[in-house]
C-alpha cells in the first residue's frame, strides 16, 4: 500500500515513478552490450570494404567533395563515384550524409575539428 501511495504522490507532483525492479531492468538493458546478431552484421559489412573504399570514407568524413577526394587519391572523379556506389551498397546507406554518420558511429572517420565537442579527442 505504501508503494502505491508513493507512486500517486510522485505522479501528482508531475514526476516520473518507476518501480525499483523496473529501474534495475532498464539500467541493466542500457549497460548490457548489444546483442550478438547486430555486432557481427556491422562487422561483416565493414570487413567487406576495400582499403581504397576506407580511404574514400575517411575523406568523405573529413568533408571533402568528389573532386578533392579524386585529387588526394590520384584517381578520377568517376572512380570516386564508383567507389561511393560500392560503399553505399556494402554499408546499406543511401547517400553521403548517411555514409558520414555511419563512418563517425563506427570509427571509420573522425569528426572534423570544427564539429567535435570541446574536450573530445
Amino acid at each position: 500500500m505504501e508503494t502505491l501511495l508513493q507512486a500517486i504522490a510522485k505522479v501528482r507532483a508531475v514526476e516520473v515513478w518507476l518501480e525499483p525492479t523496473m529501474i534495475a531492468r532498464v539500467l541493466g538493458d542500457l549497460t548490457r552490450p548489444p546483442s550478438s546478431p547486430q555486432v557481427p552484421a556491422e562487422a561483416t559489412r565493414i570487413a567487406r570494404l576495400t582499403e581504397r573504399e576506407r580511404e574514400v570514407i575517411t575523406l568523405v568524413g573529413a568533408g571533402l567533395r568528389n573532386k578533392h577526394i579524386a585529387a588526394r587519391l590520384y584517381i578520377s572523379e568517376a572512380t570516386v563515384r564508383h567507389h561511393l556506389t560500392g560503399i553505399f551498397a556494402k554499408l546499406d546507406v543511401a547517400d553521403r550524409f548517411e555514409l558520414a554518420l555511419y563512418a563517425y558511429q563506427h570509427d571509420l572517420a573522425k569528426l572534423p575539428p570544427a564539429i567535435r565537442s570541446p574536450g573530445a579527442p
